[in-house]
């Protein structure tokens, strides 16, 4: 009886992390460059002594759901034209590289600008690399200067070449906040990079939605659960105290 209310209570756990992924998903709808996350779990089958998983959510019970896993869906968002220069979209896999005090990130929001000194930089100020790993600095000695950037990443200032992106693929993305990543390294990506437009998030929204009130109702029905369990725990108290 009690292991059923430990069920339900780690349905009601694990309800509730895709219920905060669904509504983070929904809160990134208009970010550039996001990818939408996904959240699953399954659980594992009532076997005596049988090896209880370091991963499960109480692990002295019997039957335990897994904690789920959250997936990145790396599908292409739509590509829209800006027309500003340091706008870039990535048409096709891979990342761009940022850098700041406390490390490299990946990101595929390429909405970025040029600081006083030239250099190359996201919205929130990390700067942008180079197959080299070292920042992009462009030089600002004619303010007037013409920037073309190709699609194999290559930064023109009137003509000369300035810099080359870094557009890298990624092994296990790890989404670690905003539109930011983690992960292994694996290779440059052959992907365009097209200036002057950005990759919208592939958040559907209204997909989101859905998930949002099918996650609700399932914490509700876990929730009912449990106190379901609760009731009947009080009753065989109460029967058993009636019993001479």
């Amino acid at each position: 009886m009690y292991k059923g209310a430990y069920v339900a209570l780690t349905g009601a756990i694990l309800r509730s992390h895709e219920m905060d992924n669904v509504a983070n998903n929904i809160s990134n709808v208009n970010t550039a460059g996001y990818k939408r996350s996904s959240f699953a779990s399954n659980m594992y089958s009532i076997m005596q002594d049988m090896n209880r998983p370091a991963t499960a959510a109480y692990p002295d019970a019997r039957a335990m759901a897994y904690y789920g896993d959250f997936k990145i869906d790396q599908a292409q968002g739509t590509i829209k034209t800006t027309g500003n220069t340091f706008d870039l979209a990535i048409s096709g896999g891979g990342y761009f590289s940022v850098q700041d005090s406390n490390g490299t990130y990946y990101t595929r929001n390429g909405v970025f600008t040029m600081d006083r000194n030239g250099a190359l930089m996201n919205e929130s100020g990390q700067k942008v690399l180079d197959a080299a790993n070292k920042p992009i600095i462009i030089p600002r000695d004619d303010p007037s200067a013409k920037i073309n950037i190709a699609r194999d990443g290559s930064i023109y200032s009137n003509g000369t070449l300035a810099g080359k992106i870094k557009v890298v693929n990624l092994s296990n993305p790890e989404h670690i906040g905003g539109t930011l990543y983690k992960g292994t390294e694996a290779g440059a990506s052959k992907a365009d990079v097209l200036q002057g437009a950005v990759e919208q998030s592939n958040v559907n929204g209204v997909r989101e939605m859905i998930g949002m009130i099918t996650a609700s109702r399932n914490i509700e029905s876990a929730i009912k659960m449990i106190k379901n369990f609760d009731d009947l725990s009080q009753r065989v108290v109460n029967e058993l105290g009636k019993v001479r």
